[in-house]
């Protein structure tokens, strides 16, 4: 199986979390942001992220994500295909009062 690169950017306080604001992931060709959120959360689901990165619905109601600059609740949503080059943007909503 062909095997693509891509990259994951943490924005915000995000990257606080992961200690990093870049990273790239190798996955298979055909890959969808769920497996996006599957690498991710084996890679830093220790470190807190685990509400975010593997939550019951699929995607945590706290993050966006973006390919390519668009919000993939406009694609496909977790079902959305990412290529190699692509760039997977991480942005937390901020909530409070």
């Amino acid at each position: 199986m062909d095997m693509e690169k891509i990259a994951v950017e943490f924005l915000s306080a995000l990257s606080s979390f992961t200690n990093e604001r870049r990273v790239e992931l190798e996955l298979p060709e055909g890959s969808s942001i769920a497996t996006v959120l599957a690498a991710l959360h084996q890679r830093y689901g220790n470190k807190g992220t685990e509400r975010i990165f593997n939550h019951p619905r699929g995607l945590s109601p706290a993050l966006v994500m973006m390919v390519n600059g668009v919000d993939i609740r406009y694609m496909d949503g977790i079902d959305t295909i990412v290529k190699e080059g692509d760039v997977v943007v991480c942005l937390p909503i901020i909530m409070g009062g």
